[in-house]
C-alpha cells in the first residue's frame, strides 16, 4: 500500500486523532490514540534542524516508545547544538518541543564551537542511558592545542523533564588530545552502540571513528573502541588502549562505519557487530560485517567469531557492503537476524539468526532496490517474543524526481530474492521532503498491533523534521 504524505512550508500533518483515548487503553495507555494518521514534529524555535540523529526505544506491552533525538537551533546554523528526548510521540499535526513533555540538553561546549555535538545518539534497550558524542569538539577548559579532542556524553535517560546541561552527565568520555599520541580519538562517537557485552548485567559502549585518512594515508583506516561499564565512569579518558582489537588482521578500511549490540546466538549475552564497508580483497570495497560474540572479559581482542564477506558475495563488484547496519527478530523465530545494505549495488542482503560461527557469503534473503534508491537507512521492526510481526524498515530519501523520499516496509517471509517496489507498505513524503534519511520502528505506539515509523527528512532549505508514520493512519 503507497501512502502521500503531505509537505507544507513548515512541517505540519492533517490528521484525523479521533477520541483521545478509547482506541489504546488496553494496550497502549497514554501514547499514541488508534485512528492517529501520520504527524510532524515541528521546530519550537526560529531555527531549527531537528532530528539530526535518533535514536528509539520501542513501545513494549503497555509502555510507550521513547524517542531521543539531536539537532541545532537559532536563527544562524549551527548556533546552539542541542539533544531532546520524548517519553510520548506527537499525537496530532504540528506537535512541537515541549519541556513540559520533553528533556533538552545543551551543547556543553557551546562557547567552544562544539557544533558537532549530536551529530550521534546512541540509547541502551530500555532508555535509562543515553550517549552523545561531540566529535572532533574541545572541552570547557581546553586549551587552544587540545581542540578536537572529541567527547562522548552519557546521560540519566530517565531525567525529569526540563531543560539540562552537561553537569547533569552521569558520565564523561574524552579522545586523548592530537598531541597525546591517539590521533584518531578526536572522532570517538561518528557510531554508537549501548549494551551489555561483557555479561555483568551493566551497559558497556562501543564507539568508533571509521574515517581517519588524514592520518592514514592508505585509506580510512577506521578505529572502534570499547568501553565496559561505561555509566559508571565518571569522567575517563579514552586511548589506543581501550582498542577493540588489534590491527593485526583487518584492513581497517572504514572499520566501525556502523555499530549494533545485540544477542544473536540467544545466550543472553549481547554480542558486538562492526561493519567495514571498504574492505578490500577480491573485490575492491566488497565490504565486511564482524561479530565479535560476548561475554567480552578483555581487549584487545584477537579475530572475529563471525565474519559476513561481501567481497565472497559477487567478488566481480564493488558492493560497500555494511554501510548501514540493522539487528533484530525480521523474521519472527525468535533469533536476531541481520540486515546489511550494499550501496553500490542497490541491494539489501538479510543473514537469518541464528548465524554460526565462520565466514558467511550466503544471505537468507536479498531485496533489490531495482533503480528506485540505495537504501540509506534501516531498521528491523517486530518483537523476539513474536508479539509484533517482523519486518524490515528501508529508508531512501533520494527517492522521487522532486526529492519527495520513500519509507519502504518489508515483512516476513521473505523469499530468496525480492523487489523494493513489492514492499508491503510504502509512504511517499511530498515535494522536497526527503524522508527516508534515517529510519527507526517505534513498536506498536498507536496500539493496534502493527508497527509504527518515526523518520527523518529534511526540506530544500536544510530544516530538519520527525515524521511520526502510524499504522492506523495507512
Amino acid at each position: 500500500m503507497i501512502g502521500v504524505l503531505g509537505m507544507l512550508a513548515c512541517p505540519a500533518w492533517v490528521a484525523d486523532t479521533g477520541d483521545p483515548r478509547e482506541a489504546s487503553e488496553e494496550r497502549n495507555e497514554g501514547c499514541v490514540p488508534g485512528g492517529t494518521g501520520p504527524a510532524a514534529l515541528a521546530p519550537p524555535f526560529e531555527r531549527m534542524d531537528l532530528g539530526h540523529a535518533v535514536a528509539v526505544v520501542p513501545a513494549s506491552g503497555t509502555t510507550c516508545p521513547a524517542v531521543f533525538a539531536s539537532g541545532w537551533i537559532g536563527p544562524d546554523y549551527p548556533e546552539r547544538p542541542m539533544a531532546f528526548w520524548l517519553r510520548e510521540p506527537p499525537v496530532t499535526d504540528g506537535a512541537i518541543i515541549d519541556t513540559a513533555t520533553a528533556v533538552v540538553v545543551y551543547s556543553p561546549n557551546e562557547e567552544k564551537g562544539a557544533s558537532t555535538f549530536g551529530v550521534n545518539v546512541a540509547t541502551n534497550a530500555d532508555g535509562s542511558l543515553l550517549a552523545v558524542p561531540a566529535t572532533y569538539s574541545v572541552g570547557p577548559d581546553a586549551e587552544a592545542d587540545e581542540q578536537y579532542r572529541g567527547f562522548v556524553y552519557l546521560f540519566d535517560g530517565e531525567a525529569a523533564e526540563g531543560t539540562i546541561d552537561e553537569t547533569s552527565a552521569v558520565a564523561t568520555l574524552s579522545g586523548t588530545p592530537w598531541d597525546a599520541g591517539c590521533e584518531p580519538c578526536g572522532g570517538i562517537g561518528r557510531a554508537l552502540a549501548l549494551g551489555d557485552v561483557t555479561g555483568d548485567g551493566i551497559d558497556d559502549l562501543a564507539l568508533s571513528a571509521p574515517a581517519v585518512t588524514e592520518y592514514y594515508p592508505d585509506g580510512d583506516r577506521g578505529m572502534v573502541w570499547f568501553v565496559p561499564g561505561v555509566g559508571n565512569r565518571g569522567e575517563y579518558d579514552i586511548d589506543e588502549n581501550d582498542r577493540l582489537i588489534e590491527d593485526t588482521f583487518l584492513r581497517m578500511e572504514r572499520f566501525g562505519q556502523s555499530l549494533e549490540i545485540a544477542d544473536l546466538n540467544g545466550d543472553g549475552v549481547g554480542d558486538l557487530v562492526v561493519t567495514e564497508p571498504r574492505y578490500e580483497d577480491e573485490a575492491e570495497w566488497g565490504g565486511r560485517v564482524y561479530v565479535f560474540a560476548g561475554p567480552i572479559s578483555s581487549i584487545p581482542l584477537g579475530e572475529p567469531d563471525i565474519t559476513i564477506d561481501g567481497g565472497g558475495i559477487d567478488p566481480s563488484k564493488d558492493l560497500y557492503f555494511g554501510a548501514e547496519l540493522a539487528v533484530g527478530d525480521a523474521t519472527g523465530d525468535g533469533y536476531a537476524d541481520i540486515a546489511v545494505s550494499a550501496d553500490y549495488d542497490e541491494e539489501l542482503y538479510l543473514f537469518a539468526g541464528p548465524v554460526e560461527s565462520g565466514t558467511h557469503v550466503d544471505a537468507a534473503a536479498v531485496i533489490e532496490a531495482d533503480g528506485q534508491a540505495i537504501p540509506e537507512s534501516l531498521d528491523i521492526a517486530g518483537a523476539m517474543d513474536g508479539a509484533l510481526p517482523g519486518q524490515i524498515v528501508i529508508g531512501a530519501h533520494q527517492v522521487g524526481e522532486a526529492g519527495e523520499g520513500a519509507v519502504y516496509l518489508v515483512p516476513a517471509p521473505f523469499a530468496p530474492r525480492m523487489e523494493l517496489a513489492a514492499a508491503d507498505a510504502t509512504f511517499l513524503g511530498q515535494r522536497g521532503s526527503h524522508m527516508g534519511s534515517y529510519v527507526a520502528s517505534l513498536g506498536d505506539a498507536d496500539g493496534d498491533g502493527e508497527i509504527d515509523i518515526v523518520a527523518h527528512g529534511y526540506d530544500d532549505s536544510g530544516q530538519d523534521s520527525l515524521w511520526f508514520l502510524y499504522s492506523s493512519g495507512r
